[in-house]
């Protein structure tokens, strides 16, 4: 169950009697307070006061406070249940008949009111002193009378801001003091001054606050679910034309007037075509019947010159020959493919030119290289000369490091092949994920964070984008159900164009035992368009539950494996 901030009327418990009582009849004679949850005691003569004030008045005298009759402890005196009882069954209002006052709002209209009166004061003291000021000008005595007068004024003047200050305290208390009876909304139950904690823990008529952020409102328990579903200006919903979620109500209409998915009415000279928003502009450009054009032949003599319905272009072209604005569309086409063929053709003399340019540039370069190759081999001739005739040791020498040189060799070969075998096994394992170097395999794990709070924003929880081969893909869960608010969905999604055939695996850790994981896997076809997945993978979470066995740190954990099949021969999912 949604948590909700309480607010509670303050109240004293002569604002809720139901009937007209003697408060001091229930009040202790000594701290004046009345009994209501306190122990009353009384002595041996019936004089009762509160523990408290008996506790307090044993330390100085140890004596009753009236009758002064010997009491050495309260041990010694008897409780007076009776009056006790007695108040608790006093018949009162229930605390929530009342309307809840915002106390702030409130103080803040005093305090404003308290801001003018002392203004108003400053204005009159500088006022006093200007004719001071004035006065001071006249002869002595006059001046001494004047002041005179002037001290009378002002205290006079005091006095009676005094007065009006203290009305003006009184009323305020007074309006703190008074409730206001909520005839109309308010709980209707007459109950005793014992059972008002009991009520108030089960009244359906308490104030709290919406849960909106945004909304202020306070309202009661009772009315809560209209006002969340119906009359909250800021409760989500969600746009029915194109799925975006998290839109305020306030704000749903402003939305609808710039919603490209929104079905719209053409209006065009009186059309009533309806279509997306998105698709209007071309409609009316292209397809709308009503709209007004001109005759296609318009530029090439048509004597139409008013502008009609495209649904009338037929009928025109049908009752007017347009025969000779034909022809002068076939007579400036015909002079459009001259004007082509003269470019066409220079075109064409240009690249000859540029090609036999590079001819010749090629035949340069390999004339160069086969000039640098005849050099070398004259060298190497030269050489092979010089050791035409060899002495004997030195060919028996050569033969010698020869055989080294080709034991070596052979040697260093086998330890290549051997390191080559290893890497190509390693290099067969890789390439079984890849073709032309893009992915065929994907495993990775999705982690939700904070996923109570994004159940209750969001409809549907979008995971990051991630690609395989050439495809993106994203995971998608409905914390409510994509259908109904029953199961969880969890599905899969891609921005393939054509359809492909994926294998997909999920795994819903289990924190508790994760021997018991939840696990779905299937094989299916999927593209752009269309979704796969799990309907029905648990049992929708309650708002404000928390299960320990799918949540840790209030977060929830998917690990998943995508396979997609490029050849579309599919095989059995292995795990």
């Amino acid at each position: 169950m949604t948590e909700y901030k309480h607010y509670f009327i303050q109240y004293n418990l002569t604002d809720i009697f139901y009937e007209d009582i003697n408060i001091e009849k229930y009040s202790c004679s000594i701290c004046y307070e009345s009994v209501y949850k306190k122990e009353i005691y009384q002595c041996k003569e019936g004089h009762w006061f509160c523990k408290a004030c008996w506790t307090e008045s044993l330390l100085k005298k140890k004596e009753c406070m009236i009758c002064r009759c010997r009491v050495i402890s309260i041990s010694e005196l008897s409780r007076n249940r009776f009056i006790e009882q007695d108040f608790l069954n006093i018949k009162v209002n229930c605390p929530n008949s009342f309307k809840y006052i915002d106390e702030n709002s409130f103080n803040n209209n005093n305090n404003n009111n308290n801001n003018n009166n002392n203004n108003n004061n400053n204005n009159n003291n500088n006022n006093n002193n200007n004719n001071n000021n004035n006065n001071n000008n006249n002869n002595n005595n006059n001046n001494n009378n004047n002041n005179n007068n002037n001290n009378n004024s002002n205290n006079n003047n005091n006095n009676n801001n005094n007065n009006n200050n203290n009305n003006n305290n009184n009323n305020n208390n007074n309006n703190n003091n008074n409730k206001i009876k909520d005839l109309e909304n308010g709980c209707k139950d007459i109950i005793t001054i014992g059972e008002i904690e009991k009520h108030l823990k089960q009244c359906k008529f308490i104030h709290i606050k919406c849960k909106f952020i945004g909304c202020n409102k306070i309202i009661r328990l009772n009315k809560v679910e209209k006002h969340e579903k119906e009359q909250c200006e800021f409760r989500l919903e969600y746009c029915k034309y194109c799925d975006t979620d998290g839109i305020t109500s306030r704000s749903l209409e402003n939305h609808y007037k710039e919603c490209p998915k929104f079905i719209v009415k053409c209006g065009e000279n009186g059309c009533t075509v309806k279509l997306e928003r998105s698709q209007l502009e071309s409609h009316i450009e292209k397809q709308c019947q009503m709209k007004l054009i001109d005759c296609p032949y318009k530029k090439y003599g048509c004597e139409q010159s008013n502008r009609f319905p495209r649904s009338n272009l037929t009928q025109h072209l049908n009752s007017i020959n347009h025969t000779f604005a034909m022809g002068a569309i076939i007579e400036s086409q015909s002079l459009q493919i001259k004007e082509t063929n003269i470019k066409y053709e220079n075109l064409l003399n240009k690249i000859n030119k540029l090609e036999q340019l590079e001819t010749e540039s090629k035949c340069d370069q390999l004339f160069d290289k086969f000039y640098q190759f005849e050099s070398k081999i004259d060298k190497k001739l030269n050489s092979l000369q010089l050791d035409i005739y060899p002495k004997d040791n030195q060919q028996q020498q050569q033969q010698q490091q020869q055989q080294q040189q080709q034991k070596e060799q052979k040697e260093q070969q086998e330890r290549i092949n051997t390191k080559f075998n290893d890497l190509f096994e390693k290099v067969s394992k890789v390439n079984s994920y890849f073709v032309n170097g893009c992915l065929l395999k994907y495993k990775n794990r999705w982690s939700i964070s904070d996923y109570l709070n994004e159940s209750k924003k969001h409809r549907k929880i979008t995971s990051p984008s991630f690609k395989i081969y050439d495809k993106k893909f994203q995971l998608i869960i409905y914390p409510q159900g994509k259908e109904d608010g029953v199961y969880t969905s969890l599905f899969l999604k891609s921005d393939s164009i054509n359809p492909i055939k994926v294998f997909y695996k999920f795994v819903l850790i289990n924190f508790k035992d994760e021997s018991k994981n939840l696990i779905y896997k299937n094989k299916s076809i999927i593209d752009q368009e269309k979704s796969v997945g799990c309907h029905y993978l648990i049992k929708s979470i309650e708002p404000g539950k928390k299960p320990e066995i799918w949540l840790k740190d209030d977060s929830l954990v998917i690990d998943f494996s995508i396979e997609i099949n490029i050849n579309n021969d599919i095989k059995p999912l292995e795990s």
